[in-house]
């Protein structure tokens, strides 16, 4: 174990589970499916782990934007496990303090400036898209996602989904105009953060009580795989009636940068598939996961005829 703690006094046994969140059990068969393995044998809705230091994870899809959203009683001052001080402006601040630096950002990100940025993107994922056509094979993350930036991650599990179903691909490369609610599936059917927060007063939960102090992972695959929120969870249906997701977050820390990332992962399902609409997973064994506050895939063969 790295960093265990001790079982404090107020943490009940029946709620503390062996889980690192950076090595995951179950991690081999996927960052989301680790998370749901965790929360499918474990009835309460918060959980306590001694990996890392110990901290607190929900364990309800419920309460992720809940206790997203609430700054007043779960403080993003700490964003770092095993606890750190080494804390970045302005993710760790909370409002009021917070709120100076978010107006800054939001007069940059506005929806102008992204239509704005609608050529750029369009033109780079094309000029990628088209340098690997003739290649027929690549490393999706190293020689595609992580050219593209903000949304390398996010896109390594959407084309692991798509390399997985070709009756999807099929859909979306023969009709464009279901690439809009497309997305906005393919964003709630995979979030890739799981935020720390600080407990800031005593918070009575599910016959337990988080501590001043404690902190608790926030893992937000569980709302948006939750199947009481959304039936059928773990399908990818592009059809679905759009809900409210924490895969930007929720409340003042929610993502600034939620348009500009929507635009990306339009522009580069458009383009690949026109380009590339048939691939497939070269070798399952060579998927590599990672997980973490931020997970991803490390490597991701893809091959195409």
């Amino acid at each position: 174990m790295i960093s265990t703690a001790a079982i404090p006094g107020h943490v009940p046994q029946s709620v503390v589970v062996d889980f690192d969140i950076f090595s995951p059990p179950d991690l081999k068969k996927g960052v989301h499916e680790a998370w749901l393995a965790l929360h499918r044998s474990n009835r309460s809705s918060v959980l306590w782990t001694p990996r890392n230091g110990g901290h607190w994870i929900v364990n309800s899809g419920q309460l992720v934007p809940q206790f997203y959203a609430d700054f007043k009683h779960f403080s993003s001052r700490n964003e770092f496990l095993p606890r750190s001080t080494a804390n970045s402006i302005p993710a760790s601040l909370d409002p009021p303090e917070h709120t100076k630096f978010r107006r800054i950002i939001n007069t940059i990100l506005t929806p102008k400036y992204v239509s704005s940025m609608d050529g750029e993107i369009e033109a780079r994922t094309i000029n990628l898209v088209e340098g690997l056509v003739p290649k027929r094979r690549c490393d999706f993350v190293s020689d595609f996602a992580l050219k593209l930036g903000t949304v390398a991650a996010m896109l390594s599990f959407i084309f692991l989904y798509l390399a997985r179903h070709p009756e999807l691909r099929k859909l979306l490369a023969a009709e464009e105009e279901i690439l809009s609610g497309a997305v906005e599936e393919f964003l709630r059917r995979f979030p890739i953060v799981s935020p720390v927060r600080e407990v800031v007063d005593d918070y009575p939960c599910d016959g337990v009580t988080l501590h001043q102090g404690d902190l608790i992972v926030i893992p937000t695959m569980l709302h948006g795989l939750d199947s009481q929120i959304f039936p059928d969870a773990e399908a990818v249906d592009p059809r679905r009636k759009s809900q409210v997701t924490s895969t930007f977050g929720q409340g003042p820390h929610r993502c600034p940068g939620a348009m500009l990332a929507r635009a990306e992962v339009r522009t580069v399902l458009r383009e690949w598939l026109r380009r590339i609409p048939d691939f497939n997973v070269e070798r399952e064994d060579d998927i590599e996961f990672r997980a973490g506050i931020v997970g991803s895939i490390a490597r991701l063969p893809l091959h195409w005829t």
